[in-house]
C-alpha cells in the first residue's frame, strides 16, 4: 500500500483532523523501519543492504552455496537467527494490519472520510 498517495488523496479532502495525519505518519514511519530492516537502506548500496535480512541471508547463501558438504553448525545457527527476524518483522507488519489500521479507519469514519483496505495478514505457514 502507498501511503504517500492516500496523504496526497487526503489533501484534497476539506478539514482532514490532524490526527489523522499524524497517524498515518506513524503508520508509514513503522513500515519504513520494517523495510529498512528487511530489505536495507537502498541509497547505501551494497553497505546498507549488508546489514538487512535480506543481504545477511544472501551472504549466507553465498557461502553455503559454493560447497558440497553440509553448512557448519554456526552458518545453520545464523540462518535460524535470520529466519527469526524475518517472522519478528512479518510479526511487526501484522500487528500494524490489525491495530494501526484498524485505529486510522476509526478515526477517517469518525470524520466521514472513505476507510482504507490494508489487506489481509501475513501467513507464513
Amino acid at each position: 500500500m502507498n501511503l504517500n498517495s492516500i496523504k496526497k488523496n487526503l489533501k484534497k479532502v476539506k478539514d482532514v483532523p490532524e490526527a489523522v495525519d499524524k497517524k498515518i505518519e506513524s503508520i508509514s514511519k513503522k513500515l519504513k523501519d520494517i523495510r529498512l530492516e528487511l530489505l536495507g537502506d537502498p541509497n547505501a548500496g551494497w553497505r546498507g543492504m549488508q546489514s538487512a535480512v535480506r543481504g545477511r541471508l544472501m551472504m549466507l547463501f553465498g557461502a553455503i552455496g559454493g560447497y558440497t558438504g553440509a553448512p557448519s553448525e554456526s552458518q545453520v545457527n545464523d540462518v535460524d537467527k535470520q529466519i527469526e527476524a524475518f517472522e519478528s518483522l512479518v510479526g511487526q507488519v501484522n500487528a500494524v494490519i490489525e491495530t494501526d489500521f484498524p485505529a486510522l479507519n476509526q478515526l477517517l469514519n469518525e470524520n466521514n472520510i472513505s476507510r482504507l483496505f490494508a489487506g489481509d495478514k501475513i501467513k507464513l505457514k
